[in-house]
């Protein structure tokens, strides 16, 4: 199987999309006859209409749906480049709330949206840290922000260094010396390891603890019986703690 040429790719772009409203009599004898495989051509004409539904979705996804890494070296490439290539690049939060608009209340909107749309949702919706007029999907409860176990509102974090920030909020005070790898995203508080995940299906279990946003355990069929993992809810925050009240108000919490 030939490793596509960014030349041959992008006229296969173009063609299968300017074609694909006819694109069962669609000729595509070019690209065989310069080595292109079926099985390539299909994948990124999937890609195409998968990424303009969903443009959110990394290169795990495709593997998740059983495409070889291989196959989406040699076809798709640089998984970047080939959504500037399909035109991605100009796919705005505006154009997302066009095809997906709720007259009937606020926006519903999958975590994966907001993490990909994250500026613009903020700067469009957030109030104090609040967002208005939406509400984004976490696991099984829509919100408009994270709270937690005090009370204490929060932006819904955007990636795993949000959650960690939000951590040593909680924990200010309690530790002489707090640190957070995002390479291994693993924060440190004193002498533990805390493991941060998006998703608690992603937890390696490898660390003292884990804190993750989202329980999916059940939807991937995960053992919930490691007692090490914590939702971010489950913290909270001392409000009169001398300093700690300090770093409170200048972080607008209070």
């Amino acid at each position: 199987m030939m490793r596509l040429s960014n030349r041959i790719r992008q006229d296969l772009i173009t063609t299968l999309m300017e074609g694909a409203a006819y694109i069962d009599s669609l000729d595509l004898s070019r690209f065989f006859e310069l080595g292109v495989r079926e099985k390539q051509i299909g994948l990124i004409d999937y890609a195409i209409h998968t990424l303009y539904s969903h443009p959110y979705l990394t290169m795990d996804a495709f593997i998740e749906e059983g495409y070889s890494q291989q196959l989406l070296n040699r076809t798709i490439g640089d998984f970047e480049q080939f959504k500037s290539e399909i035109g991605l690049d100009r796919y705005t939060l505006d154009r997302w709330l066009e095809q997906n608009d709720d007259a009937s209340g606020d926006v519903c909107m999958p975590y994966e949206v907001y993490q990909y749309f994250a500026p613009e949702v903020r700067a469009k919706y957030l109030s104090g840290l609040i967002l208005k007029g939406v509400r984004v999907q976490l696991g099984s409860e829509s919100l408009a922000c994270i709270r937690l176990k005090c009370g204490t509102p929060f932006a819904i974090p955007k990636n795993t260094a949000e959650i960690a920030f939000y951590l040593q909020i909680s924990r200010f005070g309690h530790y002489s010396q707090m640190h957070f790898s995002r390479s291994e995203s693993v924060l440190t508080l004193g002498s533990n390891r805390i493991e941060i995940c998006i998703y608690a299906s992603q937890a390696k279990r490898t660390e003292d603890y884990t804190v993750c946003l989202i329980d999916d355990r059940e939807l991937h069929d995960v053992q919930k019986a490691k007692p090490s993992i914590f939702m971010l809810q489950d913290f909270s925050i001392k409000h009169t703690s001398g300093i700690n009240e300090e770093c409170l108000k200048v972080l607008g919490l209070i």
